[in-house]
């Protein structure tokens, strides 16, 4: 969604059309510029005029250049794996769309911006890239759109209005002339221009000239105009800061610790509980959100200068402590309310807090270990729902591996690498750390994260085939979430633990599901509806009913096409791909192969891995049976690596593959393709698989 405005575009009328221009001549456009010079806002107005599918992400929030990609992916909709190449998910997302991206802010980020865009517009040729930058990306292709100021006519304008709109009088014969003047002075910045606008009303524009004239000092040197427009800014920034009092000045420099919007509550416990944010507003300091009520946002000039300004003072520790405290309290509010109401609407109130929830963390990470801790353990359904996994997952381990093993503080860390772990084919993983967070939840008696840990357990132990052990935890689960009445994790425990009944008792496990099915439509959690009905399909084709399994399949996957879970989307096509495989479909081989290019790309390796089953099954039916013995090897030395157990559809693939490979190929024969395929890598056995398709 693009950001929007209260008030409209002023003076830009060429420079949106030379852009436009330069965008259809070319796929990757720079618009490169001073601070506060209005590039942001340009990139918004063209964007919103564009015919394709548009993506917005603001860069600017973030401290590592490392979460560009994942940023973008989940800006994109892309649910990212714990062992996931963003980039490769970013372009088997955008391949074949006809998209505009654009990405705010990138002068942070330069060199994570620039290998993100080259891999773009390598592999995705209906994709062109809108950067916003204070410096070129410099790379091949880009095409630098470097915006100058307003014409004296446009900035004159532009004043006018805002000083209207703050309520001052219209500027007519020499005030008019006095206001040229002050443009000039302002050298037609946009950002200035506002600022001072919004101090105009409460003095006459010859008193604000003259004002002007006093603060501005020029210097020479280096790129005259480049830096006269930044001392500009300093300057203007300058004056505003000091004709605010005592209160006003630490409130302004406190919200400087916000990354991107941040809510009036959050604005209040981080400032004071009488901070009057609307002031700052009325000032041109703040900006109010038009998207969200009761949100707010500093511009990036402006947040420079606050940072600046608070840094290595007694108010940036008191500031960041605050901060963290709050966000926090924040995470633990989501991970209450997960549930309380639609997935739409929980996400509504949360997602827009995540470069705050970044931001926060890294502070208590280094200062407060043990907030960090509680905010991992509150966030480990967040990463998910906002497909961050990779990034939820990797946090949690850094903070697990700066504790020690005995430290109650890891009971956070641990639940949620229990949760995100095996997402990706990490069963190991999630079984120790959800072991590991059982002991400690059970001796500070925690009886939520005891439900969590044996939910993990349980389900871990499912994935690696112990099935019977796996139904026991994932009862308790399902009991203890029931008595502390979660309502949506007692659902998401149940929806599991009749799906791991289909190896002990598969009549229950499928009657469980059916009823179940109405309560988990009217959750307002989709997901949930696609667990319970692939759950059924795999319960169709195992008791012999593959059409049905079949039907039940394209509806899940027709679903999963309109959701925002990869997860989901994967797990749907290796589904039907097994379904159609095992009758022999040719329509199989296509649904496998997007499974195993989305798999992988997403680092959701075990669902690649019985993709590429399915390929291989192709393989032998249209008469390669030496390279399906190769791609079966691979897996069948895969399974034992991870210590995973194919599930009945799986496992009835796998009979069928090796059936018809038997009858092909001597004994003999399969035994030294099994051999050459164990020792294939993971890309080797893709290659194979897809029939030299990397």
């Amino acid at each position: 969604m693009l950001p929007t405005f209260a008030t409209g575009l002023i003076g830009r009328e060429r420079e949106i059309h030379d852009v436009v221009r330069l965008l259809e001549r070319g796929r990757i456009v720079t618009i490169v510029g001073a601070g506060g010079i209005g590039k942001t806002r340009l990139a918004i107005e063209i964007a919103s005029t564009y015919a394709g599918d548009v993506c917005f992400v603001d860069l600017e929030p973030l401290a590592e250049g490392a979460l560009v990609a994942t940023t973008v992916a989940a800006g994109l909709g892309a649910e990212l794996g714990s062992a996931s190449d963003a980039i490769a998910a970013i372009v088997n997302l955008v391949r074949t769309r006809a998209l505009l991206l654009v990405l705010d802010n990138c002068e942070r980020v330069l060199a994570d911006v620039r290998v993100l865009v080259e891999a773009i517009v390598e592999r995705a040729p209906a994709v062109r890239v809108l950067a916003t930058s204070r410096e070129p990306l410099r790379m091949t292709g880009e095409q630098t759109y470097r915006l100058d100021a307003l014409s004296d006519e446009a900035a004159v304008q532009l004043f006018t209005e805002r000083v209207e709109r703050a309520g001052g009088a219209a500027y007519v014969g020499d005030d008019a002339h006095i206001v040229a003047q002050i443009c000039r002075k302002l050298d037609g910045i946009p950002l200035a221009i506002e600022l001072a606008a919004a101090r105009a009303p409460s003095r006459s524009p010859t008193a604000l000239l003259a004002r002007l004239n006093d603060r501005f000092q020029w210097r020479s040197g280096g790129d005259r105009i480049a830096r006269r427009h930044h001392e500009t800014m300093r300057s203007l920034i300058d004056w505003s800061f000091d004709l605010l009092d005592a209160r006003q000045r630490k409130l302004f420099l406190r919200l400087g610790i916000f990354s991107g919007e941040f809510s009036l509550d959050a604005a209040r416990y981080v400032a004071g509980e009488d901070a009057d944010v609307r002031e700052l507003v009325e000032k041109s300091l703040i900006v109010e959100s038009q998207a969200r009520p009761e949100r707010f946002r500093m511009l990036e000039s402006l947040r420079d200068y606050a940072v600046m300004r608070l840094h290595d003072t007694p108010e940036e520790e008191r500031a960041q402590r605050a901060h963290a405290t709050y966000f926090a309290g924040l995470a633990a509010q989501a991970a209450h309310d997960f549930g309380t109401c639609s997935e739409d609407e929980w996400r509504a109130r949360f997602e827009p807090d995540l470069d705050n929830f970044r931001s926060a963390l890294g502070w208590a990470q280094v200062h407060e270990k043990a907030l960090a801790a509680s905010m991992l353990g509150a966030l480990k359904e967040f990463w998910y729902h906002v497909n961050i996994i990779t990034e939820g997952l990797s946090r949690s381990q850094v903070m697990l591996a700066s504790l020690p093993l005995d430290d109650d503080r890891a009971l956070g860390p641990l639940l949620a690498v229990a949760s995100l772990a095996w997402r990706g084919g990490e069963f190991r993983t999630s079984l120790d750390a959800a072991t590991r967070a059982l002991g400690i939840a059970t001796r500070i008696g925690d009886a939520r994260s005891i439900a969590s840990a044996r939910y993990g357990i349980g389900w871990a132990l499912f994935k690696g085939g112990d099935a019977e052990r796996a139904a026991r935890e994932l009862g308790s689960a399902v009991a203890e979430f029931r008595r502390l009445g979660d309502s949506l994790r007692t659902l998401l425990a149940e929806i599991d633990y009749a799906i791991a009944l289909k190896r002990t008792d598969p009549q229950r496990g499928r009657e469980l599901l059916e009823a179940i099915l109405p309560v988990a439509k009217i959750s307002g959690w989709p997901r949930s509806v696609m667990r319970i009905e692939t759950g059924l399909a795999e319960y169709a084709f195992q008791s012999g009913d593959t059409g049905r399994a079949i039907e039940l399949a394209r509806a899940v996957l027709d679903t999963a096409r309109a959701g925002r879970s990869v997860y989901a989307l994967a797990v749907a096509l290796v589904n039907l791909a097994s379904y159609l495989s095992f009758e022999g479909d040719v329509a199989a081989r296509e649904i496998a192969l997007e499974a195993a290019s989305l798999a992988r790309a997403n680092g959701i390796r075990i669902a690649a891995e019985w993709a590429m089953q399915c390929l291989a099954l192709a393989l032998v039916r249209d008469g390669h049976p030496r390279d399906a013995a190769q791609v079966l090897g691979h897996i069948d030395g895969f399974v034992a690596e991870v210590r995973a157990e194919r599930e009945p559809t799986e496992s009835a693939v796998r009979e069928r593959l090796a059936e018809l490979l038997s009858e092909r190929l001597n004994e003999a024969e399969s035994a030294a393709e099994f051999e050459r395929g164990r020792n294939l890598t993971y890309e080797e056995a893709y290659a194979v698989a897809a029939g030299g398709r990397a």
